[in-house]
């Protein structure tokens, strides 16, 4: 088991030290010391009539007990008290110093054996007794500086007593604790802590001083208003940085589009995600990129017919994405409306974006464009399926011999009929609601 550590106290008497809540007990071994006889230390009852104290002596030790009232403070608790309060009290200490006049008795100042009552008055447990008990002799380089340590220790505290009193040559000391430790005399000193207490009450006289209870209360409230703040201020600051800018860009575009200057309205809403654009924006945004896609007059003709401002919203998104080149984003709209014509048209604009990326590899571009390619295939398969399907009825009348050959269809004629059924169809998407996503596009993008 660790052995406890000897206080300086402790070492300085060579004795132990223990203390209770109300009583320390000082036993010396009788070898230690010098006393021949209690009688030498009996005055010691008398000193500071505050302190009870019971002197026992045996053959081989010699006990001192220091009774103190409740009222009594260890030296440790100066810690809690305020600033201006510990300042008080170091120049308490300094002034029992100075007015110590027993020739007898020698002080031994450290934490350990001083304690302090409720005004701040310092009291010493224990004094030496010249031939007697520890300290025998005064010596006063030693106790100037234990004056300092411990004037340091209650007005700084960065370090304990004996760090101040044996390396304050090479600690790092704050400007105020070295100002204490490099003091030359006594008067020196105590002008120091005058200053500094002179100094703390001009500067607490410029604070105003309110009820711990009533501070608190401010406190919070500070704080649940600041809690409430925050909100609006985070709103104000999105309102500022990005909505009020997104308003001004969507009204300018609106703008640039009623003056037909639809590679404006593109550029003002690029940075935009058009999926939180309003309705009305995003079906001006659609039209514009409509307006400069690379499509035939009749394609555009019937893209255009089909979106208006009843059209379902997603149709807007699929052409803006067509437009930003964001076809994968495209292409998964168009599946969700099972538009063939309209997914088509975004894996050739995708396969094309693939073979133009110069960031990929020969053998990355075939493995990306394989699957989009595969569609595509399947998708002219079926498309021959049905030209196919169409022929079927004439050939068999031809063949049944009830159609002259003039009515025979050749295939410029089949070419002219399916073209007729196309213009049909393409009339009769035009008159339906453009909020019927399949047929009018079907029309407008077949190459």
């Amino acid at each position: 088991m660790k052995e406890k550590e000897q206080s300086y106290l402790e070492k300085q008497l060579e004795a132990t030290v223990s203390k209770t809540e109300n009583e320390i007990i000082i036993v010396f071994q009788r070898t230690k010391v010098k006393m021949q006889d209690i009688l030498e230390i009996q005055f010691l009852q008398t000193i500071d009539p505050v302190f009870q104290k019971d002197i026992i002596a045996t053959e081989d030790e010699i006990q001192i007990i220091i009774h103190f009232p409740k009222t009594m403070n260890d030296f440790r608790k100066i810690k809690q008290k305020k600033a201006i309060h510990r300042r008080f009290f170091a120049h308490q200490i300094i002034k029992k110093v100075q007015v110590h006049s027993y020739e007898r008795l020698h002080l031994l100042i450290c934490p350990e054996n001083i304690a302090f009552d409720a005004s701040l008055t310092p009291y010493f447990y224990h004094y030496g007794v010249k031939e007697s008990l520890p300290p025998y002799e005064k010596d006063e380089e030693l106790q100037f500086n234990q004056l300092k340590a411990i004037v340091a220790t209650i007005i700084d505290g960065q370090y304990k007593f004996e760090e101040y009193l044996n390396f304050h040559q090479t600690l790092k000391l704050t400007e105020l604790a070295n100002e204490i430790m490099q003091a030359k005399a006594m008067a020196d000193l105590e002008q120091i802590v005058q200053q500094l207490i002179l100094d703390l009450e001009k500067q607490e006289k410029s604070l105003v001083t309110i009820p711990k209870k009533q501070w608190k209360f401010q406190r919070y409230v500070l704080l649940a208003l600041g809690i409430l703040l925050v909100p609006s201020l985070l709103y104000s600051l999105y309102a500022i940085f990005f909505q009020i800018p997104k308003q001004s860009a969507y009204v300018k575009s609106n703008d640039y589009f009623l003056r037909q200057q639809y590679s404006n309205v593109m550029d003002r809403l690029e940075r935009y995600n058009p999926e939180g654009m309003p309705y009305i924006v995003q079906y001006e945004l659609a039209l514009s990129y409509v307006r400069q896609e690379a499509l035939t007059e009749e394609q555009r003709k019937n893209v255009l017919n089909m979106i208006t401002l009843q059209t379902d919203p997603k149709i807007f998104l699929y052409w803006i994405y067509i437009g930003r080149g964001m076809y994968e984003e495209a292409i998964d709209i168009a599946r969700s409306f099972e538009d063939q014509e309209l997914i088509i048209f975004g894996l050739l604009k995708l396969r094309e974006q693939i073979k133009m990326d110069d960031s990929l590899t020969g053998e990355e571009k075939q493995k990306k464009i394989a699957p989009i390619q595969t569609e595509i295939d399947e998708f002219e398969e079926e498309q021959k399926r049905l030209q196919e399907e169409a022929q079927a009825p004439f050939e068999e009348e031809q063949n049944s011999g009830n159609l002259p050959d003039s009515e025979v269809p050749s295939d410029s004629n089949v070419n002219e009929s399916e073209e007729q059924i196309n213009t049909e169809a393409e009339e009769a998407v035009t008159e339906q609601p453009s909020s019927d996503t399949t047929g009018g596009e079907d029309a407008g993008l077949q190459e």
